[in-house]
């Protein structure tokens, strides 16, 4: 096998990296100009004429010359932004080559927040212990996405069925008759009809694309974590539903209704998964065309805040997240400018806080001034600004509210030493704004063992009742 060149990259950080320049450069620019494919935990609302984000920038890179000789490069200083995923490419020269960046927080953390917006239960080691023949994280992000889109669909709807277009030479008419067939095939028996007509049918392209990706992902090593899509498997074959290939052209022509509609997102991710693993193998791993998975980890936090939220808070307040549901908001008047903050707490029918869910390392204070890599930086504190000022209701007589950032934070200890640091407006102290901190448990290595990572998701939950007390006590402060 031809050697492959792989750096691993950890998600919002910076690397220097010395080792075959040329390659990873080349690598580095065509990441740069190819539009990345973003697996998305989610459809959020759509604003017209603003595209999907697909040109962020993955990653960028400096390069740093000699001391000695200003032509030649010694390393480059690699800083990542807030995905991670895999982006694999044959190279013009030096075959294939392949970038993997990977949670900063390390797998066990991720893990979790992914399980808790996925609905997906991710048992202990589960992403060491798949194997892929690309031993490549973004793989193991596309097994995830497809599997929570699965179990999102099988939880919404049956199992779909939809007209096929029949012909068949019948004792009675159905549908249509096709002259010239039934001239043809019942020249000598006459008792016989030759008819088109459409049924109901499970033989459709939907549980088609799904027997064939759930082949697909198998034949590569996860057969243990798709047990539960083994029985079902079982059963689509059992109704009669055929194990052939699928091509994403037909999976693109499929009609959907609000009977099958909770399968879009199913059937996007097999295009991926199609794309991806349906390609020629070449000794004991696939061929691969240069495709990337990415899965936005800043997403990730915010579904995970809102959740945790909602879950914690719904009682008191009506927890919205704007990119998804609720009423929508603008800056202007004639519906122009629509502004959609993460999440909003609504109380009696007011809005009395809005949270930004900011994936940022660094962000541990609100800050005097804006100091890079420590306070929240002068766009962010700008943008909340906005917020709270167009979405604060005077009229409903007290006019309080606050904005607070949510910002993770990794720590080393069993205990959070945070407090939230809130701020009122000099012009009017009913306006507020702060920064509050979920911890996050340090992992100390990747190949820690069963118990160290059972302890890990138990100080997770552990700071998580933390944030969940000082959220409790700014907002509630007389309970």
């Amino acid at each position: 096998m031809s050697q492959i060149y792989d750096i691993v990259l950890k998600d919002d950080s910076a690397q220097e990296v010395k080792e075959f320049l040329v390659v990873r450069r080349e690598v580095f620019d065509r990441l740069g100009n190819d539009p990345p494919q973003m697996l998305r935990l989610g459809q959020p609302r759509k604003i017209s004429g603003i595209k999907n984000k697909t040109d962020d920038k993955i990653l960028t890179y400096d390069p740093k010359f000699s001391a000695n000789n200003g032509n030649k490069i010694e390393s480059l200083k690699v800083v990542t932004s807030h995905y991670v995923g895999t982006y694999e490419v044959e190279t013009s020269k030096w075959g294939l080559a392949r970038v993997d960046i990977k949670p900063r927080f390390g797998n066990s953390i991720f893990n979790y927040l992914l399980s808790h917006v996925s609905g997906v239960f991710i048992p202990p080691k589960a992403t060491s212990s798949i194997s892929m023949s690309s031993n490549s994280y973004g793989h193991w992000l596309l097994l995830l996405l497809w599997k929570a889109a699965f179990d999102r669909a099988l939880t919404v709807n049956h199992i779909p069925r939809c007209y096929v277009a029949r012909e068949r030479n019948m004792k009675t008419v159905r549908g249509r008759v096709l002259s010239e067939h039934n001239i043809r095939e019942n020249w000598i028996d006459q008792s016989r009809i030759y008819c088109k007509y459409r049924e109901l049918a499970f033989d459709n392209i939907i549980n088609k694309t799904i027997r064939y990706s759930y082949r697909l992902l198998r034949k590569h090593g996860n057969s243990s974590f798709l047990q539960d899509v083994s029985v079902y498997d079982t059963k689509l074959a059992s109704l009669g539903v055929s194990d052939g290939i699928v091509d994403s052209e037909q999976i693109r022509n499929i009609t959907y209704t609000p009977m099958n509609s909770s399968y879009r997102l199913l059937m996007e991710v097999s295009q991926k998964v199609i794309a991806n693993f349906g390609a020629t193998a070449v000794g004991n791993r696939p061929r691969f065309k240069g495709m990337s998975f990415f899965l936005d980890v800043a997403e990730l936090w915010e579904n995970y805040i809102y959740r945790l939220l909602k879950r914690h808070f719904s009682d008191k307040f009506l927890v919205v997240s704007p990119n998804f549901e609720g009423e929508r908001h603008y800056l202007l008047k004639g519906q122009w400018r629509e502004i959609r903050p993460d999440i909003l707490m609504i109380r009696n029918g007011k809005i009395e806080a809005v949270l930004d869910a900011k994936y940022k390392s660094g962000y541990c204070q609100l800050g005097a001034t804006e100091i890079q890599g420590v306070s929240v930086s002068r766009e962010d504190l700008y943008q909340m600004t906005t917020y709270l000022w167009n979405l604060r209701q005077p009229d409903q007589g007290q006019a309080s509210i606050m904005g607070l950032f949510v910002s993770p934070k990794e720590v080393d200890d069993q205990s959070s030493s945070t407090t939230p640091e809130l701020r009122a407006f000099v012009s009017n102290e009913d306006v507020s704004i702060g920064l509050i901190n979920l911890c996050l448990p340090k992992e100390h290595s990747e190949d820690q063992d069963k118990e160290g990572e059972k302890e890990i998701l138990a100080k997770a939950k552990q700071f998580e009742k933390q944030f969940c007390e000082n959220v409790q006590k700014l907002l509630c402060p007389a309970t």
